[in-house]
């Protein structure tokens, strides 16, 4: 404390004037160009590795730089995180919003041992506000996580400033963190899905008059660090969002090849339909086409039931 009490000291008597003169400047045209989103941690200090200074950006800060989805909140958005957005985006109008995660984070730690259901359980959460936080607004992105099996030689997918929006994110792929450290990366990613689902901020998103980054800073030195970046991301083409659409949904894919090929097959046709009237011979069309795409679609339902009803597998990830 008594150093605390000695820096506030220090600065009234060296800072305080040219700051204030700073202070009335942002007063009179204030020009955020950013809010910053980041942990709690002490080890983060935005301003100094972001090298910004009055009114250069909003910054929000809590454990484990959580930005809660909308759906967490049914009749009001009570939490500072949405009036955050609202303050700078929406009343201010900046154009850049940034999640920022980090090593070592000591939230990110709690929230891999919230996998076991001893840790987060009611009871748990209930004498921990700490526990309560993270298992409410965390959850999607441990889920995500644990999706991997810890297989992170796998891209991962996430959703980016739109639904239609996606962008393919390669978490550690020389795998040189520890396995808290790639979960606080997915979480980073998984934020900036929670931050594009607020429909104040759906018009600017789609006109891309407003952006959403994530960033990953580390905390701590026992590392040795290349240039190489710690999560790749780049969008997803329509190329390989069709491949993926594929491998997840064949079915699909084949309703689609079926409703072709039967539109094909009444081209060829058409000229020999004999006395049969055009409406007819493309009503008779549409319910062949439509059977197919039915047909399909009931397969992969079919399929889909099977295999998580009936094939599912007991292993739970570790």
């Amino acid at each position: 404390m008594d150093r605390i009490l000695r820096g506030i000291m220090r600065y009234r008597v060296l800072d305080r004037a040219s700051m204030v003169k700073q202070f009335e400047q942002v007063k009179d045209n204030p020009v955020p160009k950013a809010i910053f989103y980041t942990c709690m941690d002490s080890r983060m200090i935005p301003t100094r590795f972001t090298e910004t200074s009055v009114g250069d950006m909003f910054v929000v800060r809590n454990a484990g730089n959580l930005i809660p989805h909308s759906e967490a909140f049914i009749d009001e958005m009570t939490s500072c995180e949405p009036a955050g957005l609202e303050l700078s985006c929406i009343i201010n109008n900046v154009r850049h919003i940034i999640v920022c995660g980090h090593s070592d984070c000591k939230a990110m730690n709690l929230l891999y041992h919230l996998r076991s259901k001893e840790e987060s359980n009611v009871e748990q959460r209930r004498i921990s506000p700490l526990k309560s936080w993270l298992c409410t607004h965390a959850q999607s992105s441990l889920k995500k996580f644990l999706e991997m099996k810890g297989d992170f030689n796998k891209p991962m997918l996430f959703s980016a400033e739109t639904p239609q929006r996606k962008f393919v994110a390669y978490i550690d792929p020389e795998n040189k963190f520890c396995i808290e450290d790639k979960l606080s990366q997915v979480n980073t990613l998984q934020q900036v899905q929670n931050v594009a689902s607020y429909g104040m901020l759906k018009k600017r998103l789609e006109k891309h008059d407003l952006h959403i980054h994530a960033l990953w800073i580390l905390s701590h030195l026992n590392l040795k660090m290349d240039q190489q970046p710690i999560f790749e991301y780049k969008d997803e083409s329509q190329a390989d969002r069709l491949a993926r659409k594929s491998k997840d949904s064949p079915f699909m894919i084949l309703g689609i090849m079926g409703c072709i090929g039967v539109c094909g097959v009444g081209a060829y046709k058409y000229k020999n339909r004999g006395q049969m009237s055009t409406s007819v011979f493309l009503m008779q069309l549409r319910v062949a086409a439509q059977g197919t795409a039915v047909a399909a679609l009931t397969m992969g339902l079919a399929y889909s039931l099977a295999e998580r009803y009936l094939f599912k597998s007991d292993k739970k990830p570790e």
